[in-house]
């Protein structure tokens, strides 16, 4: 058996090597000789292989052509696509908010309403001192002089934006920066902007995507501002990184440090890696050793010197704007202008092509190419210009924002939770007229309405007077909101706001004894009634009240007026039971002087509030409840009735007591947005909510003001209360806060290592009686023990 295997293997092996011979036999004969011409095929073969030589053809021609001149040069890219690899990790953390900077984002729909506001700052600094159509021109050439270099900064070549809308965009872009930075290092912020967008537009001018060339910017601030030629203005890389650095805590350099910086991106970084030790290595080049200690900030006189210098720079802005004679002449004839700097500033070293073939998303897009010819050049200059200042014109010469009170809750709050600003059962007003699941809640209205109609006194004039009151003020209502309705006509927005007024009239007076509700849609009528987008000013509703009781409140003894039915409803156990201890008056100014019901719920929980100074760029609080503790500071509890009447005094921080249940959340989301897009300056809930966020860390935070009494819940979990807390704050800005005098004494009283000492005695040695007396017991003994052990030793020699 075993010689048969053993024979039948070998023959297997010599057949295998008989067919690789004669397999390789074939290959050699098939193999082609050197210097011979290979046979390609059949006619059918060659014709395939041509057709798709003239496909990659057609595909090459229908590149766009590179401009003329010299190659982008690869140390000029600083500005990249943010790679798929980590894209697709986190999208959300590369794309803007709100506000598109550069041509990389410049198609997406949903930035395109901040370029209104793009120009009303271009229209801010053209109102300026010293502005003129030449000083503008100058500056436009300037950018058209150095955009193949600005082209060459990103990544992606070529940027299909024509050349005229590539320099008006850097243009417009740039003078934002400038004007915006400027204004939010003032002490009175922007003026221009809502409140709310400071933060969104902060976060998206750190994005990669999202940049311009730092050295254009810095130009034409150079260039615009009024005081770039004084020896005490403010440079402009000092003015952006005290902007950015507060961001981080980042450690403040002077701009001499900061030159090598190419967008705001890297001038982050740079702030980043100050102080930085980079040891050469040759076997670790890249290692890097930072210095921990050099990540502090110390940029209090820095902050300073660029608060000084930007009010200074803004009172050159916003007070020659309402001078007459110094504005910029836009009618002005070009004989007027004087070209002589701005025929030698033409150069001819930027020579393209007349055309350049592109195409973006099936459309074809011609770029204009720069012009060496001096008159021409000053033409396109002048043709720029003026497009910029036909769309300032076409803005209005004064913002309209003293009326407006209902807001769309920013996409950044939004989408932490949409649901704490969407209503459940009915909509009010006009913000979410097209949600379709709520739309049932009409026939409740058109039924309200219609036993509104048949009560005493109420007839077809009536009804008549109620339609004029409301006409009349159609204008004040659209202005209330911060959105336009062109979509509704006329008499669907004045028979929408009747019939919403007069469904919210009834239901106040069904609240306490409800007729057509069920006590579940009570509930839910009235958390929807409290949303910031869901809204009907106060003042309407109250003159249709007002009307339709005129001529009853002298006759009826029942008659109730509408301030206490508003209470009722509002002031009562909403959000939490601690609006319970409030103590409410018709003739209140809070109440009186009250937006709508969202804004009179935050003036219900700010009654009897303590004066507090609002600070900007505040010292924030650095210790949570349990490390405080640790150093000696007492939490007790008050029973004060507005929550943010928060003392700190001999190491006793005082909290009135906070009420938390499950409607909490929807109520408090609602009134931080209304603060961040009415009150930024007064944001007392939003400081006081950052101000728990920093006390409490973690459930053992909670469990300890749980158990001094100052936090009651009815969540189950401290976990719960601790994670609510720390996710109310998430893309809140912290730019102003009412906390920062206490914040500071805290962390002066965490970081003086005397109290540590005195805490550990008292909390270890010293927590109740009973260990008190344990612990001075021991004492007396160790002393006796100590002085028995000396008396043994003498009497010993």
């Amino acid at each position: 058996m075993i010689s048969y295997a053993a024979s039948a293997s070998n023959k297997g092996k010599v057949t295998v090597e008989h067919e690789r011979a004669s397999n390789m036999e074939e290959d050699k004969a098939s193999s082609p000789s050197k210097g011979k011409v290979i046979d390609v095929g059949n006619a059918t073969d060659i014709e395939m292989a041509k057709d798709i030589l003239k496909t990659l053809n057609t595909e090459v021609r229908s590149i766009p052509l590179q401009q003329n001149g010299p190659k982008p040069r690869r140390s000029d890219r600083c500005i990249y696509r943010v790679p798929n690899l980590l894209r697709n990790v986190n999208s959300k953390a590369y794309d803007p908010n709100l506000i598109s900077i550069g041509p990389l984002h410049r198609e997406n729909k949903r930035l395109e309403a901040m370029e209104k506001e793009k120009l009303k700052y271009f229209k801010m600094l053209t109102a300026g001192d010293g502005m003129d159509e030449k000083k503008m021109c100058d500056i436009v050439i300037s950018i058209k002089n150095q955009e193949e270099r600005l082209r060459n900064c990103y990544s992606e070549n070529p940027i299909l934006i024509s050349s005229d809308d590539f320099v008006k965009m850097i243009l417009l872009d740039a003078v934002f920066i400038i004007l915006f930075f400027l204004e939010s290092n003032d002490d009175n912020g922007p003026k221009i902007l809502e409140p709310w967008m400071t933060f969104d537009i902060r976060e998206d001018l750190m994005l990669l995507e999202n940049q311009l060339p730092l050295f254009i910017i810095q130009e034409i601030y150079d260039r615009v501002n009024p005081r770039s030629q004084d020896a005490k203005a403010i440079p402009f890389l000092d003015l952006a990184s005290c902007h950015f650095r507060k961001e981080s805590l980042l450690e403040a350099r002077h701009f001499t440090d900061l030159l090598g910086s190419r967008h705001f991106t890297d001038l982050l970084r740079d702030l980043m890696l100050g102080g930085a030790i980079v040891q050469n290595d040759d076997r670790q080049p890249e290692k890097v050793i930072l210095k921990k200690d050099k990540f502090t900030a110390r940029a209090s006189n820095m902050k300073n010197h660029v608060e000084q210098a930007s009010a200074s720079n803004m009172e050159d802005y916003v007070s020659s704007s309402q001078k007459k004679g110094k504005g910029f002449d836009v009618a002005g004839s070009d004989s007027d202008i004087d070209y002589k700097d701005i025929n030698n500033a033409c150069t001819t070293n930027l020579e393209r092509d007349d055309k350049l073939s592109a195409s973006s998303k099936g459309k074809d897009i011609a770029i204009t190419s720069s012009i060496s010819n001096p008159e021409l050049k000053i033409e396109m200059t002048s043709k720029i210009t003026e497009q910029l200042i036909v769309k300032v014109k076409e803005l209005s010469s004064k913002q309209i924002r003293d009326h407006c009170c209902i807001y769309r809750v920013p996409k950044s709050l939004r989408n932490v939770n949409w649901k704490a600003y969407t209503p459940l059962l009915i909509q009010v007003g006009p913000l979410h007229r097209e949600i379709k699941r709520i739309q049932t809640m009409q026939n409740h209205k058109w039924r309200f309405f219609k036993e509104f109609t048949e009560q005493d006194g109420m007839n077809k004039e009536k009804i008549r007077d109620l339609v004029v009151i409301i006409q009349n003020k159609e204008k004040y209502i659209q202005l209330c909101y911060s959105e336009k309705f062109n979509q509704i006509n006329s008499c669907d927005f004045i028979k929408m706001i009747l019939l919403d007024a007069v469904f919210i009239i009834e239901f106040l007076k069904e609240y306490k004894h409800p007729k057509n509700f069920e006590p579940r849609m009570m509930f839910d009528i009235k958390e929807d009634l409290i949303l910031l987008e869901n809204q009907l000013p106060f003042s309407i509703i109250w003159g249709i009240y007002y009307e339709i009781n005129r001529d009853f409140q002298d006759v009826h003894e029942t008659w109730i007026s509408f301030l206490d039915l508003v209470t009722d409803a509002f002031g009562k156990n909403t959000g939490g039971s601690f609006l319970n201890r409030v103590t409410y008056s018709q003739n209140e100014q809070s109440v009186n002087g009250s937006k709508h019901f969202t804004d009179l719920v935050r003036h219900f929980m700010l009654k009897g509030s303590i004066e507090r100074s609002y600070s900007f760029d505040p010292v924030k609080l650095k210790y949570s409840v349990i490390m405080l503790r640790k150093a000696g500071v007492r939490f007790q509890v008050t029973r004060d009735s507005c929550l943010v009447n928060i003392t700190f005094e001999k190491g006793v921080l005082k909290i009135p007591q906070l009420e938390v249940d499950h409607n909490f959340e929807r109520l408090v989301r609602n009134i931080m947005a209304m603060e961040q897009c009415l009150y930024e300056r007064e944001a007392y809930i939003c400081s006081y909510i950052k101000f728990m966020d920093h006390l409490i860390d973690s459930a053992g935070d909670v469990g300890l003001l749980v158990e001094k009494g100052i936090i009651l819940h009815w969540l189950g979990d401290d976990a719960a209360v601790s994670n609510m807390i720390n996710n109310f704050c998430e893309n809140i800005g912290d730019n102003y806060t009412c906390f920062g005098d206490i914040s500071q004494e805290l962390n002066a009283h965490y970081e003086n290592h005397w109290n540590h000492r005195k805490a550990t005695l008292k909390l270890v040695y010293f927590p109740n009686i009973w260990r008190g007396t344990a612990t001075i017991a021991a004492a007396i003994l160790l002393i006796l023990t100590f002085i028995q052990t000396i008396s043994s030793v003498k009497s010993f020699y």
